[in-house]
């Protein structure tokens, strides 16, 4: 509310209100294109607030864990008239593409931003269309614990055990089935020799047959062979006399039977 009014010569008006006393110069001229710069009032990264001094924001790239992946930028142009009306312009260098469009926001927000490395951009524009200063802040993310380079080697090396022991595992597995064809074949080859000295013994025998007359030359030679064959140790030949049922072994060797 406007009490008075109190005209000077020089140009200069005081005006009384319920708010205090107002001094006009109409002689000062008003300069549209000052020029006024764009801060950075806070910034919030997860739970934790970002140091933004002047000296903070020249230092080395801000690391942030990968947990403080939601960040909040909030801002202000130095431009004390009206501020309500003051626009204002952002950029995520490394996530968006180009400046965002002027809006009356006075912050802004990202939530879960990929590791990497970023530059926050944002400047003011005032009702004189005017355009500040831009402020900048450079961050990184930094990568989940499952993304870093010793994460990466702790695959490699668990991959590399895996394909060892999958290896030594198969490995094993062809040595025993090399060895249980071994025995096999081994067994095979005895059998073979085996018949093949059976069918010696029967061809040898039958040749006999054919040639020998004495009984006893017969026995002893189909004795000694079947020892030869057998390895034995003890052999006897037993003969059935069908007439009187009774066994007799005109052959032994090795342990005499009683008679």
């Amino acid at each position: 509310m406007t009490y008075k009014i109190f005209p000077e010569e020089n140009g200069i008006i005081w005006i009384a209100t319920n708010e205090g006393l107002i001094r006009y110069d109409e002689n000062l001229q008003k300069n549209y294109t000052q020029s006024f710069k764009t801060i950075l009032r806070k910034i919030i990264a997860g739970q934790n607030s970002l140091n933004t001094s002047p000296d903070s924001l020249t230092q080395k790239t801000v690391s942030l864990s990968f947990n403080n992946n939601t960040i909040r930028f909030e801002y202000a142009g130095l431009w004390f008239e009206k501020e309500n009306k003051t626009q204002y312009q952002t950029w995520l260098e490394g996530f968006e593409k180009d400046w965002s469009n002027w809006d009356y926001n006075s912050y802004k927000e990202y939530t879960n931003l990929s590791f990497g490395k970023y530059t926050f951009h944002v400047r003011a524009l005032n009702i004189y269309q005017k355009q500040s200063e831009e402020a900048v802040y450079t961050f990184e993310i930094l990568p989940p614990w499952y993304r870093t380079w010793w994460a990466y080697l702790l695959y490699i090396l668990a991959f590399v055990s895996l394909v060892y022991f999958v290896v030594r595992y198969r490995t094993r597995q062809l040595h025993v089935r090399q060895r249980e064809l071994e025995m096999k074949v081994n067994e095979r080859t005895l059998e073979v020799k085996q018949q093949a000295e059976e069918l010696s013994t029967v061809n040898q025998i039958s040749q006999a047959l054919a040639v020998q007359i004495n009984l006893d030359d017969l026995i002893k030679l189909v004795g000694d062979q079947m020892r030869d064959l057998f390895k034995a140790n003890i052999v006897y030949l037993a003969l059935l006399d069908k007439n009187t049922n009774t066994i007799s072994f005109p052959y032994q060797h090795g342990e005499v039977l009683p008679q």
